[in-house]
């Protein structure tokens, strides 16, 4: 789950908060710095997404509703089955169906995105190289689409597609093209900005969860 982790919360970063690019094609940098300028002006986040694994080799496609809370560093993710609590340092991986929490210390670069506003707006800034593709209507939603390509050659992935919703300037879409033949598609399906939430929401509380087994994996 850990690698499955890193991959939908780095989509999710992508999806909800948009990535402020280097200048490349004018028109995608002039839509994506409408929909990061939106973005920045939230304290917090609540977004509701369905999450599709695609293994294009086994023709293996598996969908998941799932929710996921976000202030400045802090996040708590809800999906498949796991809750994952991150309050800027420690992180809960609480396994529902088993009644088990596995708590961590990730790395600074695991969850640097998640560093605050001066993070989260340059962390990826040189990272990508991106492309205009054109615009579409889908379920009466006028869209555009922008791919993404990674400058590093030693990515996971080699592009990200991202589909936006033109009137809203909010992300519709995010799907992520993997090297290992498994793309992942994150489907926007509502964003509440704004909502009052406190730290202790980020925070795994085992008086809550009667008789879970504890596993500390910090040295």
């Amino acid at each position: 789950m850990a690698k499955m982790r890193k991959i939908i919360i780095f989509l999710l970063f992508v999806s909800v908060f948009c990535i402020t690019f280097a200048q490349q094609d004018p028109k995608a940098k002039d839509i994506l710095n409408k929909v990061s300028s939106k973005i920045k002006s939230y304290t917090t986040i609540k977004a509701n997404f369905i999450f599709t694994s695609d293994n294009t080799t086994g023709d293996i496609k598996n969908s998941s509703h799932g929710t996921i809370f976000l202030k400045n560093k802090k996040y708590k993710l809800i999906l498949m089955e796991n809750e994952i609590y991150f309050n800027g340092k420690t992180l809960w991986n609480y396994l529902i169906d088993v009644n088990e929490v596995n708590i961590s210390e990730p790395d600074e670069e695991d969850e640097s995105f998640f560093g605050g506003p001066a993070n989260i707006f340059t962390f990826y800034e040189k990272d990508f190289k991106y492309k205009f593709i054109g615009e579409k209507t889908e379920d009466g939603k006028n869209l555009v689409e922008i791919d993404l390509f990674p400058i590093n050659p030693e990515n996971n992935y080699f592009k990200i597609k991202l589909i936006i919703n033109k009137s809203e300037m909010q992300i519709y879409s995010i799907k992520y093209y993997g090297n290992d033949e498994g793309n992942y598609t994150i489907k926007i399906k509502k964003i509440t900005p704004n909502i009052e939430m406190k730290d202790s929401m980020f925070i795994f509380n085992e008086e809550e969860h009667p008789g879970v087994e504890v596993i500390d994996l910090r040295w």
